[in-house]
């Protein structure tokens, strides 16, 4: 008996020795510049929460695209300057103040309405709302200066803050920004900077008539500690986000696209000077990292005005910039590859890039009115003319499930595309 036991307890030493030793597949290592989500509580787990889907400017969804255009609806009347967003629900939201249809709507993307909120109407508005963790919406009403809470299941006001006192002209920022912990950062048109509290409390003000608002925005870094502000004289800042100490990261030329920032704190932007225009990739330090060098006939308009498609970072940490071309930089500062688009004289270049899980790229060419998508390599996928609807948001809002979301120009239509 007691030679059986030593048998039994020998062979399972053995098989137990045997499973320790035996190779496992081993993980396979992320690409350099690999781009890991960056977790920001105080904002919703949707897939498209706000302007440019996230805090950092990225331009990327965690969700895939859809891969052709076939199934659209188009929703009428609505006359808007701001992107939709989209919800924990598949919900789209998304602002208008036209004649036909006025104030703030959410639809579901079979196009059924779910609700409706006349008074949220923004007038000239360009400041995309907001959707926190909490569930509800932030509305900024751009020149009056109320800002709102909106319940999401039912598009009825929950608080309201009077902003006027504070905020002495519009606010013409891209987009409400909200910290990790839910401090809401507003920018008006005159360089007034107020910050609130979660509660809608004012917890700091700074006035700084350097400080570029005009259809430009606040960008935060990655871990959250600072926000990146365009300038005049000097054409990006660097507010700490803990003390409010502000210093600038750089004092010569002009800044042409909102900085966005990588999941290792890296900016990159476009920025012009006397003999060049580059694109930057930079440190939070000022320290040049790389640059490029564009076609400066592209960026003729030397006024500081924004006017130019901003850098997006795929999943890989590919630098997706729409200029002349649809260009590709790796993670080092080389063009992977470089489609040129073939447009009009007269068009614009195209808009803003959206870029789903995939790597594939959506974007507005052809003065906002042709919708191409692009894979990871350069490849066009398919590209749709929405010509006969004039001009189109230049903004791809990428929802769940393979759907999209257009936004209309003024009067004109929203298309949800899946």
């Amino acid at each position: 008996m007691k030679r059986n036991l030593i048998l039994i307890s020998a062979l399972l030493l053995a098989v137990f020795l045997s499973c320790k030793e035996e190779p496992t597949d081993p993980v396979t290592p992320k690409p350099v510049g690999w781009q890991d989500d960056v977790p920001w509580p105080s904002l919703a787990a949707s897939p498209w929460p706000m302007y440019r889907h996230d805090p950092q400017n990225t331009g990327r969804s965690k969700f895939p695209g859809p891969g052709s255009i076939s199934n659209i609806v188009a929703l009428e009347g609505f006359y808007s300057d701001t992107p939709p967003v989209i919800g924990i629900d598949s919900s789209v939201y998304l602002q208008s103040a036209g004649n036909m249809k006025k104030g703030l709507y959410s639809y579901y993307m079979d196009g059924s309405l779910k609700w409706n909120n006349p008074g949220l109407d923004g007038f000239d508005n360009i400041v995309s709302p907001v959707l926190l963790s909490s569930g509800d919406i932030l509305f900024l009403d751009a020149c009056t200066g109320l800002l709102s809470k909106i319940d999401h299941r039912t598009g009825l006001l929950l608080v309201q803050k009077n902003l006027s006192a504070y905020m002495t002209s519009c606010v013409f920022q891209k987009s409400i920004q909200v910290d990790k912990n839910g401090n809401i950062f507003l920018l008006s048109n005159t360089g007034k900077l107020v910050i609130l509290n979660s509660s809608m409390e004012i917890i700091h003000t700074d006035n700084n008539p350097d400080f570029q608002a005009y259809d430009y925005n606040i960008v935060f870094t990655a871990d959250g500690r600072g926000a990146l502000i365009a300038g005049k004289s000097n054409p990006l800042y660097y507010l700490n986000t803990e003390t409010y100490e502000l210093k600038p990261l750089i004092t010569v030329g002009i800044i042409k696209t909102l900085p966005v920032v990588d999941a290792a704190n890296r900016v990159y932007f476009v920025i012009s000077s006397e003999e060049n225009v580059n694109l930057v990739c930079m440190q939070l330090n000022g320290n040049v990292i790389w640059q490029h060098k564009l076609n400066r006939q592209h960026y003729n308009n030397d006024q500081g005005y924004f006017l130019y498609p901003e850098p997006a970072i795929s999943r890989e940490g590919k630098i997706i910039l729409p200029a002349d071309s649809l260009y590709s930089f790796n993670y080092y500062g080389k063009v992977d590859w470089k489609v040129y688009m073939q447009l009009q004289a007269g068009e614009y270049s195209s808009g803003n890039a959206a870029i789903d899980s995939e790597g594939r790229i959506y974007l507005m060419t052809g003065n906002f009115s042709v919708l191409r998508c692009y894979d990871k390599y350069g490849q066009l996928i398919v590209a749709h003319d929405f010509t006969n609807e004039v001009l189109l948001d230049h903004n791809p809002v990428i929802g769940y499930c393979g759907s999209l979301v257009l936004g209309g120009v003024r009067e004109n239509k929203v298309f949800l595309i899946k």
